[in-house]
């Protein structure tokens, strides 16, 4: 455990194959189960679980967020064990800060290079943790997850946070647009990605500041649509934490659940998108 520790520390990811991380998958999938009925049959917009669903299919789900205030399952098993996972990496205590599930359809689109960070700090919140559950296989047909491991940033270039993994930097990005968030073209054209190929039950951890993408099929990091061409499905859990104080914790996850509830009926990619208006 201890070089899985200072591997995460290092390169701020780490992916644990099913048996080293065990979780009671059948218990997950009917959890998840549960929440879909609901909201496919609650009244939208209602309190409660935040859905998005296809803007070309409103009856198809692609995404689910706030599982924990929803499911008992979630709160009490799930979430506490990705939490002990995540604390042993870091060597810090912390809380829940946001948790979705993805429903990746054939044909959808893929992330291009962006730092999960910046969609997170206006909630007052500068360090995150996100354990990605699959319940799905994933690989490069299909929407794998890439995460860059060889980049490189002037100690002029951005802003510096300090982080439980020493001082990380915010990176040059575009501002508005349809690529708001969106890491510059002239540094992604720099970094070397590594494809984070999955099974059912593995689990991935990657902290907000390390690059990521979902795979892009022909290689392309200059924002242009990138497609998943593949027939299969993909789902997964993301359970983000924060290392914020105790105090605040409550607050920052209402602050951003209130928001998100606010936004959730323009957060439609269409299932060609090539990326989803809201991360």
């Amino acid at each position: 455990m201890r070089s899985q520790d200072n591997f995460f520390m290092q390169q701020g990811f780490i992916h644990f194959p099913r048996h080293a991380c065990p979780l009671d998958m059948p218990a997950i999938e009917q959890a998840l189960g549960r929440l879909c009925d609901r909201a496919r049959s609650e009244n939208r917009g209602a309190p409660g679980i935040v859905s998005v669903f296809e803007a070309n299919n409103p009856d198809l789900l692609c995404r689910i967020e706030y599982l924990a205030g929803s499911d008992a399952f979630f709160a009490d098993v799930l979430v506490p064990q990705l939490k002990t996972l995540i604390e042993r990496q870091i060597g810090q205590a912390v809380n829940l800060f946001k948790d979705k599930c993805n429903f990746k359809h054939p044909g959808g689109g893929g992330f291009t290079p962006h730092q999960d960070v910046v969609a997170y700090r206006p909630f007052g919140s500068d360090y995150q943790v996100t354990a990605a559950v699959m319940l799905d296989a994933a690989n490069e047909t299909n929407g794998a997850l890439e995460m860059a491991h060889i980049w490189g940033c002037g100690n002029n270039e951005g802003e510096w946070v300090t982080t439980p993994r020493g001082k990380q930097p915010l990176l040059p990005r575009y501002q508005g647009g349809t690529r708001n968030g969106d890491i510059s073209d002239r540094l992604s054209q720099t970094m070397q990605w590594r494809r984070i190929d999955t099974a059912p039950g593995d689990v991935v951890l990657f902290d907000s500041y390390i690059p990521i993408a979902h795979v892009l099929t022909a290689r392309n990091l200059r924002g242009a649509s990138c497609f998943s061409l593949s027939t299969s499905p993909v789902k997964a859990i993301f359970i983000i934490s924060t290392i914020s104080a105790s105090g605040r914790r409550r607050m920052i996850r209402c602050s951003m659940y209130q928001r998100r509830r606010c936004i959730a009926p323009v957060m439609k990619p269409t299932a060609l998108s090539p990326a989803p208006s809201n991360r």
